[in-house]
């Protein structure tokens, strides 16, 4: 079976990742129609797209269904997955407002 691999980074400041999602940008956006299947990753206007973790499923720090107010799980949950993944994968010094990371030591951590 063939596998693709992008190069890209992640990028958190001004997103609210949770504990099993993240955005991931590309270095070439144009590299996102070499994904297979039947559906096309729906990209934001710098070229991301959230990923999310194959079999892992976090509470929710946030959701809106359809036409409903904005929800959430248990919060103290929520946060400290979001917080576990954010240190997984390399950010550190994450400073939030709210569920928004609002800075970190560095962001666009390298990833493929």
């Amino acid at each position: 079976m063939p596998m693709l691999c992008l190069a890209g980074t992640y990028a958190v400041v001004g997103t609210e990742p949770d504990g099993d999602s993240i955005r991931f940008v590309p270095t070439n956006p144009p590299d996102w129609a070499k994904v297979g299947g039947r559906h096309r990753v729906r990209v934001n206007a710098h070229g991301g797209a959230q990923l999310r973790l194959d079999g892992i499923d976090a509470l929710e720090t946030h959701y809106a269904p359809r036409g409903g107010h904005r929800l959430h799980q248990p919060l103290g949950f929520g946060r400290a997955a979001a917080s576990e993944l954010l240190k997984w994968l390399g950010f550190e010094e994450v400073v939030r407002a709210e569920e928004k990371v609002t800075s970190v030591a560095t962001d666009h951590v390298r990833f493929y």
